[in-house]
């Protein structure tokens, strides 16, 4: 009795081991079709990416341009992608490039199909004169450029590393000097920490140290209300103090 027990049990596990086999045979058949559509998916993606993956052969440049031709970016940019191809080209890489020129502040570029880039090109904009030789932006970044038409900006002289500074104390002075029309051609910030300043009209305004916007703004309210129709015979103006300021006529 226990022998044919045995033997029926035996039968049992080969009988269940078999029809595991078979569910893993269809199982296989049910794939397939995702296999192949899987395939046929690389397939035609290295056949479109292989098409379409053109040589590089237009590049086009827009922009508002002033101080450089677009010619001369074109030049700049053709070594860059004459061995490159439309699908594989490292734009960002390019774009960075085109930005170690002194007068490109930001380069924007995207695929132009079927095999050109377009390139638009936002230049940089001197706001004044930094020392002998070089220009600040609006952000107060030092502008290594040569420009003999740049002459009539105003200047800006401090000491090392001083130029942010400058630059966002002399924007603050233009905005409060507008109203007055009066106009910026130097500011200078020495290494005692003291604040100079000329004017077109020819005065010249010792600052001082701190509370620049403070000082400013009475030094306008005095100049609306006296100095202005005397503005000849003054030659320069203390706003050094507190409570009022000290006027040095001609």
């Amino acid at each position: 009795m226990n022998y044919i027990e045995n033997r029926s049990n035996k039968f049992q596990t080969k009988k269940i081991s078999l029809r595991d086999r078979f569910r893993w045979f269809f199982r296989g058949i049910k794939m397939l079709p995702i296999i192949i559509m899987i395939i046929t998916m690389m397939w035609s993606a290295k056949y479109l990416f292989i098409k379409f993956n053109t040589p590089i052969n237009n590049v086009s440049v827009i922009g508002v341009f002033s101080n450089i031709e677009k010619k001369e970016i074109e030049n700049l940019i053709i070594p860059l992608v004459s061995d490159e191809e439309i699908l594989t080209i490292d734009l960002v890489e390019i774009a960075s490039l085109l930005e170690t020129h002194p007068w490109i502040e930001k380069s924007f570029i995207r695929r132009k199909w079927p095999s050109g880039i377009e390139v638009r090109v936002i230049e940089e904009v001197p706001l004044a004169r930094w020392g002998d030789k070089n220009f600040l932006n609006s952000r107060g970044e030092i502008l290594e450029i040569n420009n003999s038409n740049l002459g009539h900006l105003p200047l800006l002289k401090g000491v090392k590393n001083s130029e942010r500074l400058l630059m966002k104390t002399y924007r603050e002075i233009v905005l409060l000097l507008q109203p007055a029309n009066l106009k910026i051609i130097e500011l200078r910030y020495d290494d005692r920490g003291i604040w100079r300043l000329a004017l077109s009209n020819g005065l010249e305004i010792l600052i001082g140290r701190d509370h620049i916007v403070e000082k400013i703004r009475r030094f306008l309210i005095i100049w609306m209300a006296t100095l202005k129709n005397n503005s000849s015979d003054v030659d320069s103006v203390d706003i050094r103090y507190d409570n009022g300021i000290a006027v040095r006529w001609k």
